[in-house]
């Protein structure tokens, strides 16, 4: 069965900018499909896989990356954006995967995620039972003011416990982020949090249990379950219920604005 391809569709004037910088590409079988364009009125047509489109657009931002000239960039990032919109948007794909996993149903739980850096920078948020910890990641996401998504893991804990110590993570069950499972990035017996509901984890008043997000800069969270069995209003779920302290920035970087201006 023939791979399914996709429809593209040009401008002259991008037709002309692809045929200027495709002499570049590493991808010489690439490069000769792209000559294979027929006109069509105003407009040029070639049909690519989603892989073979995939590579176009990684051809075009390294092309991108190694060029000094402003105008070759511009132009090309422009090109590159409108190859980009005919990709599968990766992000809608997931959210639809794993939406079914997710029901706003069962009692309301209250949870206080703490920054375990700054212990004084919390977070109260309120989830419904039937949603689940990629629910509780996106809502925690948005509370510390983070714009730029890694990997995530939770640990839930065999045994109630104070803090996060070697015994407490030698025997947690971890949940992580689905793509976090696949390939062999890493080799764990996780389960999928996209797929695990807030009630399925039995959690009890008093309970902590930890979350990591970014495996690089290690954002590690600690949070308390305060309630389980909190009754719902019309309000939307899962929602941030009260906050302390200011969000830090998601890289160290960022705090120190004139040494970004001085690079630039």
């Amino acid at each position: 069965m023939a791979e399914q391809t996709i429809t593209i569709r040009l401008s002259k004037a991008q037709r002309d900018i692809l045929f200027k910088y495709q002499k570049d590409f590493s991808d010489v079988e690439l490069a000769q499909l792209l000559s294979l364009a027929l006109k069509k009125g105003g407009e040029y047509e070639f049909h690519l896989t989603e892989e073979q489109l995939d590579d176009l657009v990684n051809e075009l931002c390294a092309v991108s990356n190694h060029t000094k000239n402003r105008k070759v960039k511009g132009e090309v990032d422009k090109l590159c954006e409108h190859f980009e919109a005919y990709l599968p948007d990766p992000e809608t794909e997931f959210r639809e995967k794993y939406s079914k996993y997710s029901k706003n149903i069962g009692n309301v739980y209250i949870l206080k995620v703490a920054l375990e850096r700054d212990k004084k920078v919390w977070r109260k948020i309120a989830i419904r039972g039937g949603q689940t910890l990629q629910d509780l990641h996106d809502v925690i996401y948005d509370a510390f003011d983070r714009d730029d998504e890694h990997l995530y893991s939770y640990y839930i804990p065999a045994f109630l416990a104070k803090s996060r110590t070697n015994k407490v993570m030698r025997t947690a069950k971890e949940y992580t982020h689905p793509y976090s499972l696949s390939g062999d990035m890493f080799d764990n017996e996780a389960s999928n949090a996209a797929e695990t509901s807030i009630e399925s984890l039995y959690l009890s008043t008093g309970q902590k249990f930890f979350y990591i997000f970014d495996f690089g800069d290690s954002w590690w969270h600690e949070i308390t379950v305060e309630e389980t069995n909190g009754t719902p209003d019309g309000e939307k779920y899962p929602r941030i219920v009260q906050r302390q302290g200011e969000s830090p920035p998601q890289y160290a970087w960022e705090g120190d604005g004139e040494d970004a201006d001085e690079e630039e």
